[in-house]
């Protein structure tokens, strides 16, 4: 498939040396394997992130900011913890580092969400507009006239 020399073991990135390392793979105290802590953890960026943009004039959206947010802090207190273990165990693993870099990308967009929330940046006009343009359709038989760039005006 091609894929052969992208995680070779012949040089510092082994993601075989890493991923499958028994003794550094696990979280401690819990025992799960950490790609499946990291998984839980784009699922809940995930269905926070959808669950915002689909009701962004919502009450429990400033509380899903901050579950986003801490949940990005704790993550990456876990990936400086999984950095040393990659130190450890001398090799870097591919698929590891875009996963950290993708979850400290998470997390600040998270944080820039928050700063843009409550503020004028965080608009409810396309909610509104959206509502309006959807009872107009119903009430048309489903057919919304193009508007004119005057009439927007």
């Amino acid at each position: 498939m091609g894929g052969g020399q992208f995680c070779s073991a012949d040089g510092v990135w082994d993601c075989s040396s890493v991923i499958g390392n028994s003794e550094w793979n696990t979280m401690p105290f819990i025992g799960l394997p950490w790609g499946l802590l990291g998984m839980m953890a784009f699922a809940l960026f995930l269905w926070l992130a959808i669950s915002i943009a689909k009701e962004p004039s919502a009450t429990w959206v400033s509380s899903n900011l901050s579950i986003g947010r801490n949940f990005g802090i704790l993550g990456i207190l876990m990936i400086f913890y999984l950095i040393y273990a990659e130190y450890e165990i001398g090799k870097l693993c591919q698929y590891c580092t875009t996963a950290h870099v993708s979850h400290v990308a998470s997390t600040i967009g998270f944080f820039r969400l928050s700063k843009m929330y409550g503020g004028s940046d965080w608009s409810n006009s396309s909610v509104i507009t959206a509502e309006t343009e959807s009872k107009e359709r119903r009430k048309r038989g489903g057919y919304v006239a193009p508007k004119n760039s005057s009439e927007e005006e």
